[in-house]
């Protein structure tokens, strides 16, 4: 087989945002059947039982099917999968989009436990948590008695709200395997979520004492630490997981946060700009860069023209439904002194944000019709 060089790192972009381990499963159905068309999301589920990542000749690891990846580029049959570290051939996966269609078939032909946990996988990857979790309901009662399950359907309940349900299922999966990083690391997220955050450092501290090179469990400790207020210790843990896996767009984005509320406006916007490199379909990252380059009280540092465009592609990826977006390229227009365009937007986002948001949205609103631009103090 010819595979492609090994890692351009100058050319990837996007790192695997989230991966859904399960156990390993036959699949009778050809996944590389119908597969002119990449994934719209860059998402695929792995699918076979021989699916490996390849740099260059040499394998640098199995994956196990119902692995959820994101890849970067395409190179004829040949997927770059960054947080892999190498290549995989398409032939083992399915497009996200496509896999519930997938499964749907592969119930039909073989109705097993794990077709089930896979299908709740896609289902979670996709954002439809009850059906999701109803699939996963089937194949622990169909005896799936495997701790990915449990964590995948903590993950669903998680996602959609009920942090006690998730809890009780990451413990579950910690019942059944004590060395399962990825239970302790979404059960730590859960109980920070829940305002326990000893308890949830304390999970931490288990998910890298078990795998001490995860770079996403020294993330997810980062968004502890700054619930906390302790951005000091926040920045530290989002660097180790950047050193860990370099093109961790989260982890820049989490940082610059950071940065900006510890006043390193500069920094912030370097690392804003490089998880937008890594992740071009990163709305949050460009929204929040978007804010700081038209409303920083660092004068010099303000680029309206950048801010506009960062904030109408961030609008334009979440379809301008997301009002505190909308309230950010109001900002930006204002910054730029299109104030007609600022009282519109800002308008359309009123109507559209969170209600804690409206008083704030409101009193720019009325800073844009008298020709002033917002500045943070």
């Amino acid at each position: 087989m010819q595979i492609p060089p090994s890692l351009d790192l100058k050319s990837l972009l996007r790192p695997l945002q989230a991966l859904f381990l399960a156990g390993a499963a036959g699949s009778p159905l050809s996944a590389g059947d119908d597969q002119s068309e990449l994934s719209p999301s860059r998402t695929v589920i792995v699918v076979s039982d021989n699916a490996e990542a390849f740099a260059g000749n040499e394998s640098v690891g199995r994956i196990s099917p119902g692995s959820v990846l994101t890849y970067s580029q395409e190179n004829g049959p040949w997927l770059m999968v960054p947080r892999r570290g190498g290549w995989v051939n398409r032939e083992h996966v399915v497009a996200i989009e496509r896999a519930g269609a997938y499964f749907d078939e592969l119930l039909i032909k073989k109705p097993a436990p794990q077709v089930y946990h896979h299908r709740g996988i896609t289902r979670l990857t996709t954002g439809d948590y009850e059906k999701a979790i109803a699939d996963f309901d089937r194949a622990i009662r169909e005896g799936l008695d495997d701790p990915g399950v449990y964590v995948n359907r903590g993950a669903a309940h998680q996602r959609s709200g009920d942090l006690e349900q998730a809890v009780e299922d990451y413990t579950q999966a910690i019942t059944l395997n004590a060395e399962n990083s990825r239970a302790y690391d979404n059960r730590a997220n859960a109980l920070a979520e829940l305002g326990q955050f000893e308890e949830s450092l304390a999970d931490f501290e288990q998910a890298l004492r078990i795998t001490p090179d995860f770079p996403e469990a020294y993330n997810n400790r980062g968004v502890t630490h700054r619930m906390m207020g302790d951005f000091d210790k926040a920045i530290s843990d989002y660097s180790k997981a950047i050193e860990l896996f370099p093109y961790y767009s989260a982890a820049y984005a989490n940082r610059g946060y950071a940065r900006k509320r510890q006043g390193q406006f500069a920094e912030a916007i370097e690392d804003y700009s490089k998880a937008i490199e890594l992740d071009d379909r990163a709305a949050g990252a460009m929204n929040d860069l978007a804010w700081l380059l038209a409303t920083c009280s660092q004068e010099d540092l303000r680029d309206p023209g950048r801010a506009v465009e960062l904030a109408q592609r961030a609008c334009e990826l979440t379809g301008r439904t997301n009002g505190d977006y909308l309230d950010t390229l109001a900002a930006a227009q204002a910054a730029a002194g299109d104030f007609d365009a600022a009282v519109e937007t800002a308008e359309q986002a009123l109507e559209r944000a969170p209600e804690e948001s409206k008083p704030s949205i409101a009193s720019r609103l009325e800073l844009f019709r008298s020709g002033e631009a917002f500045v943070e103090e």
